[in-house]
C-alpha cells in the first residue's frame, strides 16, 4: 500500500481554543517527483491505491478516463499513514460489532494467512509502568458470509472532524452496516466518497453525510448501536466542543446497549523548563526589540497553550516526573437523568507534584493515552503516532527546588484544560 506525496507549497491553518496558528513549508515545486509512503495502517483492510494524496492539500482520485480533485490537510495525510492508530481503531471497531451482535460478523476470515503488528504501549517510566512490546495477531480480510438479516444491522454514527475512515471500516465488516457521518468539510466528504467507491462499498446504502445539528439533539429519531468520536486534535489537544458532543450523544443518541469508541482516556502532564516554549509564546523584553517599546503591548495577547509540539525533539528540563490528571470513562452509567452534568464534561483536581531539579516552572506539556477498547490503545506521546503534544503555559515563571512540593491544580472544562500553581 503506498500513496504518492508531491513536494508543493504546503499551508495548514490548526485552530486551537485560544490560538490559530498558521504552519507553511518551503515553497518548492517539482514537477515529476515523488515519494512514496508506506500506509499499512489496517493491513491492507482499506485499499487507497488510487488515492494520489499531496502534502500540499491537494489530493486526486483517478479512474478511467476521469481525475477528481479533493483537497486535504496534511495532517489527514499523516492520519491514515499512522499505523498504530488505524490497527487499533479497526480492530477495536470490528470486536465492538462482534460484542453488540455476534452474529453480524464471523469469526473467521476469507484470508488463511495472518500477519503480525508489534505495538508499543507508551506508559511514562516514571510512573513506575513499564513499555511493552506484545505482538499481536489479527486477520487480513474481510467476512466472506456477510449477513443480511435485518436484526444484525448495526448503525454506527461518526462524529470525526478529522478525514476518518472508521465508518468504512465498520461498513467492510458488514456490508449491512448503515454509516452516518457528520464530517462537515465538503473535500473531506469527496474524499471518503471516492475511498469508499474504490473498495467496493456502496455510497447509496452504506455512508450518508449528515449535519452533527440534525443528529446531536434532544429529539433525534435515530438511535445508534457505535459512535465514533475524533477526542484529541492533531496538534495535541482536545477537539473543541467534542466531551459535550459525547454527553449529548450518550444521552439522547445512544441505544441501551450502545458503546462510544474510544471508550477512554487518561491524561498525563509533567513541569518543565523550557526557553524555546517562552520565546515562541511572548516577546522577552526590549533588548530583543533593539530598544523598540514592543512586548508590553503585544504580551497583552499572548497564547496560554502551546499546540503541535513535539516533545521528542523539544530543548526543555524536565523539573517533575509524570503525573496523572484525569481519567474520563465515556462507557460508564449514565446518570445524567437526575439532571447532573456529566462528570467527564467539568472536573477540578489538585495533584501534589515534588520538583526533581533546581530550575524554573515554566510549563505544563500535557498528552493522551485513548482506550480505542479494553485491548486496543493509542498514546499521543508516541512518536510513531501522528499526533503532536501541547503545553499549557503559566503566566509567570516560577523558581523551583529539588525537593519541593508544589500543588498543580488542573481544570477540565468546555473541552479546554488549563492549570494553576500553588506553592
Amino acid at each position: 500500500m503506498c500513496c504518492k506525496i508531491s513536494h508543493n507549497a504546503s499551508h495548514s491553518h490548526v485552530k486551537g481554543h485560544d490560538m490559530d496558528v498558521k504552519k507553511s513549508t518551503n515553497n518548492i515545486s517539482r514537477e515529476n517527483e515523488s515519494e512514496n509512503v508506506s500506509l499499512s495502517g489496517a493491513d491492507g483492510f482499506i485499499d487507497l491505491d488510487k488515492m494520489d494524496l499531496s502534502s500540499s492539500g491537494q489530493s486526486c482520485t483517478k479512474s478511467e478516463g476521469t481525475t477528481n480533485v479533493v483537497f486535504l490537510e496534511e495532517h489527514d495525510v499523516a492520519l491514515l499513514n499512522d499505523s498504530k492508530t488505524q490497527f487499533a481503531l479497526l480492530n477495536a471497531i470490528k470486536s465492538t460489532m462482534m460484542r453488540l451482535k455476534p452474529s453480524s460478523i464471523q469469526a473467521s476470515m476469507n484470508k488463511d494467512e495472518t500477519e503480525s503488528y508489534e505495538r508499543k504501549d507508551f506508559v511514562p517510566d516514571q510512573l513506575n509502568k513499564t513499555s511493552e512490546r506484545t505482538a499481536v495477531t489479527i486477520s487480513s480480510g474481510i467476512s466472506t458470509d456477510q449477513l443480511n438479516n435485518p436484526s444484525n444491522k448495526l448503525s454506527v454514527l461518526d462524529l470525526s472532524q478529522v478525514l476518518s475512515v472508521a465508518g468504512l471500516y465498520a461498513a467492510k465488516l458488514n456490508d449491512t452496516t448503515n454509516v452516518c457521518i457528520t464530517q462537515p468539510n465538503r473535500n473531506v466528504q469527496h474524499a471518503l466518497q471516492c475511498i469508499a467507491k474504490n473498495n467496493g462499498l456502496d455510497i447509496e446504502s452504506n455512508l450518508k453525510f449528515v449535519s452533527k445539528s440534525d443528529v446531536l439533539h434532544p429529539n433525534a429519531d435515530a438511535l445508534w448501536d457505535l459512535v465514533i468520536v475524533d477526542v484529541v486534535e492533531p496538534t495535541g489537544v482536545l477537539r473543541q466542543q467534542v466531551l459535550e458532543d459525547i454527553a449529548v450523544a450518550r444521552t439522547f443518541c445512544l441505544k441501551s446497549s450502545g458503546i462510544v469508541l474510544p471508550g477512554e482516556i487518561t491524561i498525563f502532564g509533567m513541569c518543565v523548563e523550557s526557553s524555546n516554549l517562552l520565546s515562541d509564546t511572548r516577546v522577552l523584553g526590549d533588548d530583543r526589540t533593539m530598544g523598540l517599546n514592543i512586548a508590553k503591548y503585544i504580551n497583552v495577547f499572548k497564547v496560554s497553550t502551546q499546540l503541535d509540539l513535539t516533545l521528542s525533539t523539544l530543548a526543555y528540563k524536565q523539573v517533575s516526573l509524570p503525573f496523572l490528571m484525569f481519567h474520563l470513562n465515556f462507557n460508564q452509567p449514565c446518570q445524567e437523568a437526575d439532571g447532573t452534568i456529566p462528570s467527564h464534561l467539568n472536573q477540578s483536581k489538585s495533584i501534589s507534584v515534588e520538583i526533581t531539579q533546581d530550575g524554573r516552572l515554566v510549563a505544563i506539556p500535557y498528552w493522551f493515552d485513548i482506550g480505542m477498547d479494553k485491548d486496543h490503545r493509542v498514546n499521543t506521546m508516541d512518536k510513531e503516532t501522528h499526533w503532536k503534544q501541547a503545553a499549557f503555559l503559566l503566566e509567570e515563571p516560577i523558581e523551583v527546588k529539588k525537593g519541593q512540593k508544589v500543588v498543580v491544580i488542573a481544570t477540565l472544562k468546555g473541552s479546554s484544560i488549563w492549570f494553576d500553581i500553588k506553592r
